[in-house]
């Protein structure tokens, strides 16, 4: 009972259709703005498609925010291999420096 009261019931709007979605406190304006962004996406799509279905469209957009997540975690990956690798030479740097300290 305690984890329902952390929750809203949200409306949301996506393709004309409403639907009645649960929401952790907090995040509504944020689900209403992704929702929005599903809404604009799968009508851009529709109109530069020529899926024949609601299940066809969804399913592509789908796919393309699938795809777009995976290249948003792909280059989040490469920037914190790059930071890593820039944190460690500047670890040696900062080490080789004391060192040369203590002996002179």
């Amino acid at each position: 009972m305690a984890e329902h009261s952390m929750q809203e019931t949200l409306e949301i709007v996506v393709l004309g259709r409403r639907f009645r979605v649960a929401c952790p406190k907090g995040h509504e304006a944020a689900l209403q703005e992704a929702a929005r962004d599903l809404d604009d996406r799968l009508k851009t799509l529709r109109l530069a498609s020529d899926l024949g279905n609601r299940e066809q469209l969804l399913t592509m957009a789908a796919l393309n925010l699938t795809h777009e997540l995976r290249l948003a975690q792909a280059q989040s990956r490469e920037y914190a291999d790059a930071m890593d690798s820039k944190i460690k030479v500047l670890q040696t740097t900062i080490e080789q420096a004391l060192v040369n300290q203590v002996k002179n």
